[in-house]
C-alpha cells in the first residue's frame, strides 16, 4: 500500500510541476486532452511522453528545413521568384506539416506569397501571406500591412480619376489582406453609390461607421436622399413612355 501511494504521489508531483511551469497548454498543440483526463495521472504521463516524442520530431524537421529555407531566401533575394515558388510547391507536395509546426512552415508560405506577388499573382500571393501571418510570421504581418496601405492608396487614386472598376479591384485586394479601415469602406461605398447599387453602398457605409468614421452618418443620410431622387427619376421616366 505504501509503495502504491508513493508512486501516486510522484505522478501527482510531476503533474503539479508541469502545471507550475506552464507546460500544460502545450498538450493542445499535439492532442486534444479532455478536461476530465487532467486529473488522470496515467493519461497525463502518456500525453507527456507524446509531447516529448512530437517535440523531437519537430526539432529534427526544423533542422532539416533550416538550410532549405535559407536557400529559398537567397533565391528570392536574387529575384528567382518562379524557381522559389516552384521549389516550395514541391516541398508542400512531399511533406505533411502539422498545425503545431507553424514555426517551421510559416517562412515557406511567406516566401511563396512574396514570390507570387512579384510574379503578378496577387490574390494567391495575399492568400499565402495571410496564412503565414496567421502562423505568427512577423515578416508576413509587416508585408500585408504595407500591401494594404499600397492598395488603399491605389484605390483612392483610381476613385479620383473615376476609374471605378480599377478602384474596386484595389479595394478587394486591400480587404483580402485581412486588414481594413473606415476609409477603404467609405471609398467602396462611394463606388457602389456611383453605380446606383444603394444597398451595397449602405452596407459599406455602415461598416465605415462601425470602424469609427465620423463622416459615415452624413454619407448614409446623403445616400438615402440620392436613392429617393434616383427612384423618383426612374418612376417619372416610366410614366413618360
Amino acid at each position: 500500500m505504501g509503495e502504491r501511494q508513493l508512486i501516486f504521489d510522484m505522478k501527482v508531483f510531476i503533474v503539479f510541476c508541469f502545471l507550475l511551469m506552464g507546460k500544460l497548454p502545450m498538450f493542445s498543440q499535439y492532442v486534444e486532452l479532455p478536461v476530465s483526463d487532467i486529473y488522470d495521472t496515467d493519461v497525463m504521463m502518456a500525453h507527456m511522453n507524446a509531447v516529448r516524442d512530437a517535440n523531437a520530431v519537430d526539432r529534427r524537421l526544423a533542422d532539416e528545413m533550416k538550410p532549405i529555407v535559407t536557400d529559398l531566401f537567397e533565391k528570392y533575394n536574387r529575384g528567382e521568384y518562379r524557381e522559389c515558388k516552384n521549389r516550395i510547391d514541391d516541398i508542400f507536395s512531399h511533406i505533411r506539416f502539422y498545425k503545431r509546426q507553424y514555426w517551421i512552415y510559416s517562412p515557406l508560405y511567406y516566401l511563396r506569397g512574396m514570390s507570387l506577388m512579384e510574379l503578378g499573382d496577387k490574390y494567391d500571393g495575399i492568400k499565402d501571406l495571410v496564412y503565414a501571418k496567421e502562423a505568427n510570421n512577423s515578416d508576413a504581418t509587416e508585408a500585408l500591412c504595407n500591401y494594404f496601405l499600397q492598395f488603399c492608396n491605389n484605390a483612392n487614386q483610381y476613385f479620383q480619376t473615376d476609374r471605378l472598376n480599377d478602384c474596386l479591384h484595389e479595394i478587394q485586394l486591400a480587404l483580402s489582406t485581412s486588414y481594413c479601415s473606415a476609409q477603404i469602406y467609405m471609398v467602396a461605398g462611394k463606388v457602389y453609390e456611383k453605380w446606383n447599387l444603394f444597398d451595397t453602398a449602405r452596407d459599406y457605409y455602415k461598416l465605415a461607421k462601425k470602424r469609427g468614421s465620423t463622416k459615415a452618418s452624413k454619407l448614409l443620410k446623403e445616400l438615402r436622399q440620392h436613392r429617393k431622387k434616383y427612384e423618383k427619376e426612374i418612376r417619372n421616366a416610366n410614366l413618360s413612355r
